[in-house]
């Protein structure tokens, strides 16, 4: 019964985290891998962390037609976020989300954004967002379709538009730590309510 009672709640707990971050973030694309891009722009932004690059490949030619780095500073942990002609560079090592201008091929430093390394990054349908896992706040900022994006809505100083809750850290040897909004499952040898009396021996 324990046990039965214990898989029950953290199954719930896991699926209310998981509809709480699809909420949060109605855009949500990991990584540089592109599953829906219009073609009509010839060209796929990738990243090459050996080389501490990320570029643009053309798809009519066939070939790398620009590349960028990140700044002065070696990063060797890029990643890159494409909607259409809308370009943002990743560098996460150092912190920092990069506006691209494609037609330039340069980077819009000016716009440039800080993003904590372990922070969660979506982009998607004309919306950035960026979710801080230490506080559980999420911040997004618009753009207009095929635009170098305006980060100033992603930033730290910016007003969060949800906040999901932190996850607490897992204590030592558990496989994970409790959720925000979840209660945890009975401790052993606590008393599980049931709404039936206990048996007399």
């Amino acid at each position: 019964m324990r046990s039965a009672t214990r898989q029950r709640l953290v199954s719930l707990c896991t699926l209310g985290v998981a509809l709480a971050t699809a909420i949060g973030f109605a855009v949500s694309t990991r990584g540089f891998a592109i599953d829906r891009v219009d073609l009509n722009d010839a060209g796929i932004w990738v990243t090459n962390n050996a080389d501490d690059v990320y570029g643009r490949i053309n798809l009519t030619a066939g070939s790398l037609d620009g590349y960028l780095t990140p700044g002065s500073k070696s990063s060797s942990s890029l990643d890159v976020f494409q909607d259409g002609a809308s370009v943002v560079a990743r560098d996460i090592a150092n912190g920092l989300l990069i506006p691209v201008d494609p037609a330039a091929v340069a980077n819009a430093v000016a716009g440039q954004a800080v993003a904590a390394p372990d922070a969660r990054v979506g982009m998607g349908a004309g919306t950035i967002a960026v979710l801080d896992p230490s506080t559980g706040q999420v911040r997004t900022a618009s753009y207009a379709p095929d635009s170098v994006p305006t980060l100033a809505g992603v930033k730290p100083s910016a007003p969060a538009r949800v906040t999901l809750g932190a996850a607490t850290p897992a204590p030592a040897g558990s496989a994970a730590g409790r959720r925000p909004g979840c209660r945890s499952a009975p401790r052993h040898g606590a008393a599980v309510r049931t709404g039936r009396r206990p048996r007399r021996p």
